[in-house]
């Protein structure tokens, strides 16, 4: 049994009973209304899709006077209540018919005729909690089941006659009617007969009501001048115009509430108004009587009951919760919201192409389940919200872009993660998933190059490490006739790697929750995916570029120059045999052949060529005139536009790159073998990080960090060759 919110919606809620009028005495010259309001049992509101009984041990009354309405309507007055008390397991109320309204003295009439009026109280619930399904609660007396929403605490404000209730338990009675000889003026015939026209019978009318109509019958066939005159008739009508302007800057102000953005239609008699129309009605129709015919409480009525049939209770009582599969509703909000395909294919380099998408993150029969209708429909962000306050066993029928909506989500989770159960449905895990594949799958799906060129290792922490590459010594030597083997030696050459933390938080704002924009969140982990794999590649390059004069130097036995070296038959063919002539410390060949060629965006094209080419041939000088191409087939070409592409900035700093030309390129040999460059990632965790993280106490709304550990180190000087390119 869970306490649940308040529901500013129930004001005026229909807790339906019946009425009764009272008889005049002497002492009261107006007919009186003996209600039974409520008899504490379980009834029906359209809002709810739980029956809603009231405890009426909670049940307090705004006033001493509550207003008698018709329909709740404020415009509609009957009269007020001189008792209201709980009393022999109900609600309790005389009221006094005081309204001079004509439909006061219809339902009078009504109810000596024996029409069954019933009544209706307008409440706040203070207080509310919900019985589950199975469990079973007493309540005023009485053993009831659940489902059920008991209103704990209530305060009633005002009651209606109506011609339905809900609690057909109640009654509404006429006390028999004192009647009097009326005062009459000299047309009495003729007002008896203006009365029988009305529906008026007049010995059921008091003194005041008589003296009153007889006045208006007067004024009606006398046309009496208005006595007031002059200053006087102005200033009426300053007032009256103030008067006006005041009402119509308060229906204004109503439809402004954002409560009632969501309303779309609201029904008028027999007809159905857009919201438009409705408000141009209300702020410019007059009645019968000349008189502007809503008021601003009329109107906020109007439109709080087009809200409630406009948004009902969210309800997962069509699909069996634990038979939800939390991954196929994963896999459809990554199709439906994200955008991810079910698979494509990414290109890298000429011979390099993986494939992306939910095959790769999700197995078949998952994929399958996604695409049912019964899965789909929950892949909005107020789908998911109300799906988490549900399976906490709370309930929530209000706006939905209220903070009471975030708060009851955010309680219905916390509930959840206490309680341990249906973990894989839980709203914000299933967004953390989603972002988590979204992060994943723009990550996957970028053209980067450095898997190519570099090599990668596993650290186990933050500190900076040492990479040892050992080099035996000592000539493997022949052994002698005594059968003794020589003792060789043991070399090490040494390189430093340390990995650093990249990250983000990525935040599901209070703005996202109101808008139910999924899709607008989604756009941020997406984002970051292809910021965290570009960064690699950034500072890959930036390890490239930057010492492109030290680790690629003459010293290093890796760099050549001239003119001889621009990218072609010649220029491949010294980088060739640069490559094939390293040697280790020992004066041993390394032995290791280059299989790739990098260059950049203007040079793609010839690489291209000389891969794929098997002829090359050429009419004029400086071109290459070879009907064979000794290099077709053998270094497949990777294309960067870091090495060449000055508009690109370092994406921290937004500082350019440095070394960057039009002309170098290099020869690299397969990174499992042997790598010059190696990117060294913690753990062993090549993708990003995405863990949920509590948000602020002064913020509605969810948060994420999203975090990647890795780290950029020169290696082998024997895994590549520079090439200038130029003279």
């Amino acid at each position: 049994m869970e306490e649940i919110s308040a529901f500013p919606e129930l004001t005026a809620i229909g807790l339906k009973a019946d009425l009764t009028l009272a008889a005049a005495s002497d002492q009261q010259p107006l007919p009186r209304l003996e209600l039974i309001a409520n008899t504490g049992v379980p009834f029906r509101v359209a809002s709810f899709a739980d029956p809603v009984v009231v405890d009426l041990a909670g049940v307090t009354f705004a006033s001493d006077r509550l207003p008698i309405l018709q329909d709740h309507d404020t415009d509609k007055r009957v009269g007020h209540t001189s008792r209201a008390v709980v009393a022999n397991g109900q609600i309790e109320a005389s009221a006094i018919v005081s309204s001079r309204q004509q439909l006061a003295n219809e339902i009078v009439a009504d109810l000596a005729n024996g029409f069954p009026f019933q009544a209706s109280i307008g409440a706040d619930v203070l207080k509310a909690e919900r019985i589950p399904a199975g469990k079973t609660i007493q309540v005023n007396g009485r053993d009831l089941d659940g489902p059920l929403i008991v209103a704990r605490q209530t305060r009633v404000g005002e009651i209606s006659v109506t011609v339905f209730g809900a609690d057909r338990q109640t009654a509404t009675r006429l006390a028999a009617s004192r009647k009097r000889k009326p005062k009459m003026s000299e047309a009495t015939d003729t007002f008896n007969v203006w009365l029988e026209a009305m529906g008026l019978d007049r010995d059921m009318l008091s003194d005041t009501q008589h003296e009153s109509l007889n006045e208006q019958f007067d004024e009606l066939h006398a046309h009496r001048a208005d006595s007031r005159r002059g200053s006087d008739r102005l200033e009426d009508l300053r007032h009256a115009e103030a008067g006006e302007e005041m009402r119509l800057d308060a229906i204004r102000a109503v439809f402004k509430k954002p409560e009632y953005d969501e309303v779309r239609q609201v029904t008028v008699g027999t007809k159905k108004l857009d919201l438009r129309s409705f408000k141009k009605l209300a702020l410019t129709e007059i009645n019968e009587d000349g008189q502007p015919a809503w008021s601003p409480d009329a109107v906020e009525l109007r439109l709080m009951q087009a809200y409630r049939d406009r948004v009902p209770a969210f309800s997962v009582q069509s699909v069996d919760a634990e038979d939800i599969n939390g991954q196929a509703l994963s896999a459809a909000l990554c199709r439906e919201v994200a955008g991810i395909p079910d698979s494509t294919k990414v290109h890298a380099g000429l011979w390099y192409e993986k494939e992306v998408g939910l095959k790769t993150l999700f197995d078949e029969r998952t994929l399958d389940a996604s695409h049912s209708k019964e899965i789909r429909k929950y892949a909005s962000l107020h789908a998911l919200m109300d799906l988490t306050i549900q399976l906490a066993g709370n309930h929530y029928s209000g706006s939905r872009k209220s903070n009471d909506f975030i708060r009851t989500f955010q309680r219905s989770r916390h509930q959840l993660q206490a309680a341990g159960g249906f973990t894989t449905l839980e709203a914000s895990n299933l967004l953390e998933d989603v972002a988590n594949k979204s992060l994943l799958a723009a990550f996957e799906a970028q053209e980067v190059v450095w898997p190519l060129i570099c090599g990668v290792e596993s650290v186990a922490d933050f500190k900076t490490h040492n990479r040892y590459r050992l080099i035996v010594g000592g000539g493997y030597a022949r052994v002698g006739a005594d059968g003794e083997l020589k003792h060789g030696s043991l070399k090490d050459e040494k390189e430093t790697i340390r990995a650093g933390t990249y990250g983000e938080i990525i935040a599901l704002t209070r703005e996202h929750m109101i808008n139910d924009d999924l899709g607008a969140f989604m756009a941020i982990p997406q984002g970051l995916g292809r910021l965290a794999n570009l960064r690699i590649e950034e500072e890959v390059f930036v390890a490239i570029l930057g010492n492109a004069g030290t680790f690629w130097g003459s010293g290093n036995n890796n760099y050549i120059e001239g003119a001889t070296t621009v990218i072609g038959i010649a220029g491949l063919t010294a980088a060739e045999k640069t490559f094939g002539n390293f040697v280790d410390t020992n004066g041993l060949p390394i032995l290791v052949s280059a299989d790739r060629i990098l260059v950049g965006t203007g040079d793609f094209a010839v690489a291209n060529q000389l891969f794929t080419s098997t002829e090359l041939r050429g009419q004029t000088a400086g071109t290459e005139a070879a009907v064979d191409n000794p290099h077709a087939m053998k270094f497949r070409p990777i294309k960067s536009p870091y090495l060449n592409n000055t508009a690109i900035k370092r994406m921290e700093t937004g500082a350019a790159l440095s070394g960057q030309s039009d002309t170098h390129w290099w020869l690299f040999a397969n990174p499992d073998r042997i790598a010059s460059v190696v990117v060294a990632f913690l753990n062993g965790r090549r993708t990003p990080i995405l863990e949920q993280e509590e948000a602020s106490f002064e913020k509605l709304g969810m948060q994420w960090r999203s975090y990647h550990d890795w780290g950029v180190a020169l290696g082998s000087e024997e895994g590549s060759v520079k090439s200038k390119g130029a003279v």
